[in-house]
């Protein structure tokens, strides 16, 4: 497994093999960058760090993605088994959620401009945020927005 993190004020990336000594550093919460995309990642950790930016847990075999922080604002998911995204946070400003099982995504915070849905199980997306910049729902089987 190959898990890259960056740390509030440090521009220098940081790896490590696992998220058991992920979460066992002091610093967890201080990470702003999560990449642990493309290891066959079957479950996350329960918690992320509290002052996470950007998350990629892109091509896994995700089917739960834990609880996000309030500080997030980039999340790519795509690619894995999920059936439902967790609440999202309303500092959010991408969301890239295709090629999964999702059925029905609710609450889109009206700050996301940059919304990929797309090849999912899709029948109907709730409150559709006005200001996107880009946004694809194709592949899905969406008969209403509300």
């Amino acid at each position: 497994m190959n898990i890259k993190v960056k740390y509030n004020g440090s521009k220098k990336s940081f790896y490590f093999d696992n998220f058991e000594d992920l979460m066992l550093d002091d610093n967890y919460d201080s990470i702003i960058f999560l990449n642990c995309s493309n290891n066959k990642i079957l479950e996350l950790p329960n918690k992320l760090p509290n002052n996470l930016i950007y998350f990629d847990c892109s091509s896994n075999l995700i089917t739960n993605i834990p609880s996000l922080p309030e500080s997030l604002e980039v999340l790519v998911c795509c690619d894995n088994n999920l059936n439902i995204l967790p609440n999202l946070p309303s500092s959010m400003t991408t969301i890239w959620c295709f090629q999964n099982n999702i059925r029905e995504i609710n609450n889109i915070p009206n700050s996301v401009v940059d919304f990929d849905c797309s090849e999912n199980k899709l029948s109907k997306i709730q409150h559709i945020p006005n200001q996107f910049a880009r946004v694809d729902y194709s592949g899905n089987l969406i008969t209403s927005f509300h």
